[in-house]
């Protein structure tokens, strides 16, 4: 794995020496299996919004399709005799979901953007009239939009590849940023919603590129990226283009207050938001807001609305106030959140919140019969 949801197949000898990348195409790759005389290996490749086993030689090549009777297939394993393949049946759907935040407690969660597959990463243009989220329904995950009913759907982005996500909006609604991994590596693009063509803003091959959001003031753009080994929050001067380390190593997600004068990021490890000016000055920690899906919190008014998971079903929503150090419950949800994504907003006004929830998952072992291709 090179980044998330990316990676290559490689080859090395027992010693560590001798390294053979197998793979070009940029894919989100899940288990290998060699045949059993070591000639070939059988692989999981996402493809077009599903795990499809193929076989590559060892000496690299164009990997094939290995059919098999399932939608999704992942983790192989080949028998010593080479006759069969076992194998990981998943399904997971994701889909955004709604809640009304009234008199200080959320309404009863309604779904809202769904398809068959991944829904997520939803964002509010602050103008409030269109929402930009990420879905796989055309077959690769890719930046859809469409208005606050959910009506109006069109696709934005085109990459065709691999994950992308992290949409937030330019403060005239004009605009997005975002993360994503044409090259194989996290890189932040930004993109007008009336035109369709991404242009590259932040690119630091290797390393990781992530997570952008904008100032109140359009006038940086904010990222952390893996350049100094850990994630640090970096500033973007979109006059200049001069780089300046907001946040040290250990620091993701930076995201400013709505009034602009107060900049939130949370620790890479433990959990826990911050808040500093927004040049990174005076920083300190939120102790009592620590989000659970990591990613899943949102500035709204002087306060940060965020998730806590429980050791059971669901997760609390709840609210804590800047400015006077008060936290409160706004109710719970029973689904299980999504993973690894940003996908908790509130729209302007304060009184809808979107989210991404885990509405199926499921596996089972399976069994391929029948010699290999070669």
């Amino acid at each position: 794995m090179i980044s998330h949801a990316v990676g290559y197949l490689y080859t090395v000898d027992v010693t560590g020496s001798h390294l053979n990348r197998l793979t070009r195409e940029v894919k989100d790759l899940r288990g290998v299996g060699w045949t059993p005389d070591g000639s070939h290996l059988v692989f999981a490749s996402k493809e077009r919004g599903a795990y499809q086993l193929r076989v590559i030689s060892a000496q690299a090549g164009e990997s094939r399709p290995l059919p098999a009777a399932t939608a999704s297939a992942a983790d192989p394993s080949v028998s010593p005799n080479g006759k069969f393949v076992v194998f990981v049946e998943n399904r997971e759907n994701w889909n955004i979901w709604r809640l009304s935040l009234r008199g200080g407690e959320i309404g009863t969660p309604q779904r809202f953007l769904a398809s068959t597959g991944q829904n997520h990463s939803p964002s509010f243009s602050p103008d409030g009239r269109t929402i930009a989220f990420v879905s796989d329904r055309s077959g690769n995950p890719e930046i859809w939009l469409c208005d606050t009913d959910g009506q109006q759907l069109r696709q934005l982005t085109h990459f065709g590849g691999p994950w992308l996500g992290t949409i937030r909006w330019s403060p005239d609604s004009s605009s997005i940023v975002f993360d994503a991994r044409p090259k194989g590596h996290a890189a932040i693009f930004m993109m007008a919603v009336n035109q369709g063509t991404p242009e590259l803003v932040e690119d630091q091959p290797p390393f990781e590129v992530r997570r952008p959001s904008w100032s109140r003031d359009g006038r940086y753009i904010y990222f952390d990226t893996t350049r100094g080994g850990a994630p640090e929050v970096w500033r973007r001067d979109l006059k200049t283009n001069q780089d300046q380390v907001i946040a040290p190593a250990g620091f993701m997600i930076g995201i400013e207050s709505p009034d602009g004068k107060q900049l939130f990021y949370q620790e890479n490890e433990q959990r826990h938001v911050w808040v500093s000016d927004p040049d990174g000055g005076s920083p300190r920690q939120l102790s009592q807001v620590s989000p659970t899906p990591d990613l899943d919190w949102a500035p709204v008014g002087t306060s940060i609305y965020f998730a806590s998971s429980t050791s059971t079903e669901g997760a609390d929503i709840l609210a804590f106030d800047v400015s006077n150090g008060k936290l409160r419950k706004l109710g719970h949800v029973s689904q299980n959140l999504a993973l690894g994504t940003p996908s908790f907003v509130v729209n302007p006004d304060g009184q809808t919140l979107l989210y991404a929830a885990i509405d199926n998952s499921s596996s089972e072992i399976k069994l391929r019969r029948g010699s290999l291709p070669r």
